[in-house]
């Protein structure tokens, strides 16, 4: 996630609060989703973006591209988010709703990033361990970034498990560098 967490985490949590009262869960995701499809476009980003055009204007084709899904209780969210300039926030608060929505149901997501894909023993072995001790039912995304030199790094929610080989080369560095400090 990226510097917007903050500022989309009250939004997401209304969202959820009002998701959870309605018992309509699968309407808010729906509708999260699609706005995010949308938001992510180069188009939509550019016309967010540029001072000159009135947000109204933003929130209006937001509206005509989510017709299928939108709903009175997301329509109202979303011209508060417009009113507020916090549509390019939408992602984030995707992505913090769909993890309030995971915490619910006790289902945690792994961010997993790896130099090559792992096996399925691989992931089955990984999901086991972590599940263990989050006591939660572990759900991994893989990724791979070459960048790594070897290793994998691990995130669940806030914790970040690094590793990799970069990360264990960066860590020896920072050691090296306060023994001759002192």
């Amino acid at each position: 996630m990226s510097d917007f967490t903050s500022i989309a985490r009250p939004y997401a949590r209304a969202a959820f609060a009002c998701a959870s009262d309605k018992n309509n869960m699968d309407a808010w995701s729906a509708l999260l989703k699609q706005t995010t499809k949308i938001i992510n476009e180069k188009s939509m980003q550019n016309l967010l973006k540029n001072p000159c055009i009135d947000k109204r204007v933003a929130y209006e084709c937001l509206l005509e591209f989510c017709k299928a899904v939108i709903f009175p209780f997301g329509k109202n969210f979303l011209k508060l988010m417009a009113t507020n300039q916090r549509l390019l926030v939408l992602p984030e608060v995707k992505d913090l709703f769909e993890r309030y929505k995971a915490e619910l149901a006790n289902q945690v997501t792994a961010y997993v990033i790896s130099t090559v894909p792992l096996t399925k023993i691989e992931e089955q072995t990984l999901e086991k361990v972590l599940s263990e001790r989050f006591q939660s039912h572990i759900k991994l995304d893989c990724h791979t970034d070459k960048n790594l030199l070897g290793g994998l790094v691990v995130r669940v929610g806030d914790l970040v498990i690094d590793d990799s080989v970069r990360g264990k080369l960066e860590r020896l560095r920072a050691t090296l560098v306060n023994q001759e400090a002192v």
